[in-house]
């Protein structure tokens, strides 16, 4: 899920593609240019592909598990490839020793972002994006209840879509007013899908604001272990890598990991897992600095098996 400003004329394509140090393709990497605070990801493939206008640009690439890579280029009317190398992420545990008698650093870590959490939560008065959002479903098995519920022209499209992924894709216009007003306007939608399609609920995705999750709660140690599993330096930032562990039984606890800026006590990146009405989901992303001290997600990627009826 990016927010990416409207074609601009006379743009030129930067395109490309992301693998990791073993030669293998990184999917779902942001591609992110700072001065235009627009971007894209990469697909399956790794695969990337920009409009842009002519110039000179500072472009980070990063995904949740890798080293971030940062391009200064310069964008001719010919376009621009690039074919970048994203080394895996190491974490280092450092001099930190965890014992039966010392509190765990994660504890210590997470009390600074929950404390920080409200502030960061309401920093943003007003924000207008365009946010692009494509989607991905293969249907597995469909019941007989089902495709008598969907009708003829349900039955119909499902004879055409058969064991294929079906490819929804949408371009949005959000505008947000604090404290939670937003007005969304589609601007264009796409699918594979024979039958009518009304488009993906993009403020399903937008309105979701990570500081006001059950993971930064004031409530949070009664409902999550929390475990440090080291640092790492990205861009220039010291990043820890926090293990979250639900330790009740709550289907709206998730679990998984969060990276926080060391200092400023940012969520970096998210790597997340829980439970939905319908099946299971994971949930992985990166924020990014749009103006000093404030962070905003770019890009989202949100995966899981629905199982109805």
């Amino acid at each position: 899920m990016l927010g990416c400003p409207p074609a601009v004329p006379a743009a030129q394509t930067l395109s490309g593609s992301v693998k990791d140090n073993r030669g293998s393709p990184v999917a779902q990497a942001t591609v992110y240019i700072e001065e235009l605070q627009q971007g894209a990801a990469t697909d399956a493939d790794g695969a990337f592909r920009l409009r842009l206008p002519e110039g000179q640009y500072t472009c980070v690439f990063r995904c949740v598990g890798y080293t971030s890579v940062t391009e200064r280029i310069a964008v001719p009317k010919s376009g621009l490839t690039l074919n970048i190398v994203m080394p895996i992420q190491a974490y280092d545990i450092g001099a930190v020793i965890v014992s039966k008698n010392r509190e765990d650093p994660a504890y210590s870590i997470m009390r600074q972002v929950i404390g920080m959490a409200p502030y960061y939560s309401n920093q943003v008065d007003y924000y207008q994006a365009n946010v692009y959002i494509k989607g991905s479903a293969k249907i597995d098995k469909i019941s007989r209840i089902v495709k008598a519920l969907g009708g003829k022209e349900f039955r119909e499209g499902l004879k055409t879509v058969g064991k294929h992924a079906v490819i929804l894709e949408s371009l949005n216009e959000i505008t947000f007013r604090a404290p939670k007003s937003f007005h969304h306007k589609v601007i264009s939608t796409s699918s594979s899908l024979p039958m009518d399609f009304k488009g993906l609920n993009t403020l399903n995705f937008v309105q979701t604001n990570i500081y006001q999750t059950n993971i930064v709660a004031r409530d949070a140690f009664k409902n999550y272990r929390f475990a440090y599993e080291g640092v790492s330096e990205d861009n220039g930032l010291t990043i820890n890598k926090i293990k979250v562990t639900p330790i009740v039984k709550n289907p709206a606890l998730v679990s998984g990991y969060v990276y926080i800026i060391d200092g400023s006590w940012h969520i970096y990146s998210v790597d997340l897992q829980g439970k939905a009405p319908f099946g299971n989901y994971k949930m992985s992303g990166n924020c990014y600095q749009i103006r000093p001290d404030v962070y905003l997600p770019a890009a989202f990627k949100i995966e899981g098996e629905v199982d109805m009826l």
